[in-house]
């Protein structure tokens, strides 16, 4: 399991989150209960996307003041001995006091939107998506391409003035190349400390050019 992104409508919880845990490889269940710096994290953050959830059919995870809203792979092979991919959002508890949370998208495996709406406001809503793009050599081959476009044409659907928020795990290393565009992005250039580029490395420096 991969937890692969956070979000919380306090900008001072976000700064307090070490930034070792976003994008690392936990056991959510077992490091809550060894890893005080997790258990307190869990503590504060209300909403946490994760990618390579390996559930199968209609399991869930159960995680003590959470709600599972998840997106299982619908077809995986009978040998295998446990999901694959899958993706979803943990939802605190006391979210839902103030907000309905319903989804709104999840026709396509390894990519999951769901929308927020304030019961006091109908015009305060919040749209999440996490998503997992298999790597380049996986047994299902090379979708990258059919998976860009089919998020890119989901990001221009829902682009109507409410805030998305996008997660997930692109199985992209691109190295030191430029991901933006600098005579349009107001971004400082980011300090890589992974040098190594891959395949998928160039597809998503061009999704996020493009999705704009």
């Amino acid at each position: 399991m991969q937890l692969c992104g956070v979000f919380n409508t306090s900008s001072e919880v976000l700064d307090d989150i070490p930034e070792v845990l976003h994008g690392q490889q936990i056991d959510i269940r077992e490091a809550q209960k060894e890893d005080p710096i997790i258990r307190c994290w869990l503590t504060h953050v209300s909403k946490v996307g994760i990618s390579e959830s390996h559930l199968r059919d209609k399991q869930t995870i159960d995680l003590n003041g959470y709600k599972w809203i998840g997106n299982n792979r619908k077809t995986i092979s009978p040998n295998a001995w446990r999901g694959s991919g899958g993706v979803g959002f943990l939802i605190k508890n006391n979210v839902f006091n103030n907000f309905d949370v319903n989804i709104l998208d999840r026709n396509r495996d390894d990519i999951l939107w769901i929308y927020l709406q304030c019961k006091y406001d109908q015009d305060v809503k919040f749209y999440f998506c996490v998503c997992y793009l298999q790597p380049e050599r996986s047994c299902r081959g090379n979708i990258a391409q059919e998976f860009y476009d089919s998020l890119l044409s989901q990001i221009y659907l829902y682009s109507t003035g409410v805030p998305i928020f996008l997660c997930g795990d692109f199985n992209g290393r691109s190295g030191l190349q430029q991901d933006f565009d600098d005579t349009l992005d107001m971004v400082l250039p980011r300090q890589p400390i992974d040098e190594t580029k891959n395949a998928f490395g160039d597809y998503l420096p061009d999704f996020l050019r493009d999705a704009k």
